[in-house]
């Protein structure tokens, strides 16, 4: 089949309500106005980049909250963070992470 640099016009009306929409959709038969060749792959890309985004910025987000630990808790973490090459709050967060998806998954 010879492609075309226009649209194939159809025969078809497409109706604009919602319930007309699936009624027709259930009784047309594309296969006879359309064959494989007459589709291409599409990339939306500008779309997927701003899922993307959204998700990463969803991801990031944080809340401030207080939480009161020992002292010697808190020293050992300090430790355990100088030993990583991180802060010590990131190493909490990380932790918490860690266990609560660990405990998320046995549940």
């Amino acid at each position: 089949m010879k492609k075309s640099s226009t649209p194939p016009k159809h025969k078809h009306k497409i109706p604009r309500h919602e319930a007309a929409i699936d009624t027709w959709i259930d009784a047309v038969d594309l296969n006879k106005d359309f064959s494989p060749g007459d589709f291409v792959p599409v990339r939306f890309t500008k779309l997927e980049h701003q899922l993307v985004r959204g998700a990463y910025r969803a991801a990031l987000k944080t809340k401030p909250m207080t939480l009161r630990l020992p002292e010697t808790l808190i020293l050992k973490l300090k430790l355990l963070a100088v030993r990583k090459g991180t802060a010590y709050q990131t190493l909490i967060r990380q932790l918490l992470q860690e266990v609560v998806d660990r405990q998320l998954v046995r549940a």
